[in-house]
């Protein structure tokens, strides 16, 4: 049964491709050498574009060559992603581009407030890119990500991105990252993590998501219930090759750990519907596994 490990594609070695690509080509010449690129991956990754195809079918109903042209499609789009990022994380490349924004006063009003933010997300769309309008805010950001992807990334783009202030917080089996997240807190900042991937081990919730029960982790949601700071949910979709639709959503109507899991799960599956080829999990995401699920009850 596939599930996530961990670990996500396009770490350290694709990051140095593309900002070598980036420095070489520019952006457009990037994005040209990188329909070579996905072609060759196209044909060898033979797991992820089997996911994704599953995805195309279940979700969208799309069936044989259109599943296949969607899949490809798709890994085009998550590589654009990685020169984006590249682009906005350096520092030494110019930010072409544009940013329709919708609900950016959400994050202004919530750091008013003084008891820093909570930003969920997920793995769609282009998180780096949302993150670089944080910047306007002036207030330190703590991305949190797990322990398995921390150490080779961090050093290397410590090497490579733009002063800014950004602090990596991982995910611990002896839950030090709670304390740092906590911490973060106390001196009013950002702490921004995903809400759709758990490794084995971690508690979760099953709700139905495009009609199928799915499992997503439940530690995202207890965090926001338990914290008493602003929650907000972030989505930074790409438009077009240099367009992106900047959405922040309010959790307002939101008190327990299930109904933030239910509000981000509703939001998710309007923006996949939406963006259908920005869906970057290379896994089954509909396969259930029994350990530490708790249910429907994500209150619990």
């Amino acid at each position: 049964m596939a599930t996530w490990q961990g670990k996500s594609r396009g770490t350290v070695l694709g990051y140095r491709i593309f900002f070598w690509t980036l420095r070489t080509f520019g952006v457009k010449g990037a994005y040209l050498l990188l329909r070579f690129v996905t072609f060759y991956y196209f044909l060898f990754a033979g797991k992820a574009v089997r996911a994704q195809m599953q995805y195309f079918e279940q979700v969208h109903g799309w069936k044989g060559f259109k599943a296949r042209r969607a899949a490809y499609k798709n890994l085009v789009q998550f590589g654009q992603t990685l020169i984006d990022k590249a682009v906005v994380m350096s520092g030494a490349i110019e930010v072409p581009f544009d940013i329709i924004r919708d609900g950016e006063e959400h994050i202004a009003h919530a750091l008013d407030a003084g008891k820093g933010l909570l930003l969920i997300s997920a793995h769609v769309g282009n998180w780096e890119v949302a993150g670089h309008m944080l910047n306007k805010f002036d207030t330190p950001v703590n991305l949190v990500m797990m322990d398995a992807e921390r150490e080779q990334l961090k050093k290397y783009l410590e090497n490579v991105m733009a002063q800014r202030a950004l602090n990596i917080i991982p995910i611990g089996d002896d839950l030090s990252h709670l304390v740092a997240i906590k911490q973060a807190f106390d001196r009013k900042e950002i702490v921004a993590l995903h809400g759709d991937r758990f490794v084995e081990g971690q508690r979760t919730h099953t709700t139905e998501f495009f009609g199928k029960p799915a499992q997503f982790p439940l530690g995202p949601f207890i965090l926001a219930e338990k914290m008493r700071v602003p929650v907000l949910y972030v989505f930074c979709m790409k438009r077009d090759a240099l367009t992106y639709h900047f959405y922040a959503h309010t959790t307002e109507t939101a008190q327990t750990a299930a109904e933030y899991a239910a509000l981000f799960n509703r939001l998710l599956e309007q923006k996949v519907r939406a963006y259908p080829h920005q869906w970057y999990n290379y896994y089954d995401f509909w396969a259930l596994k029994e350990a530490n699920n708790d249910g429907n009850h994500a209150g619990r």
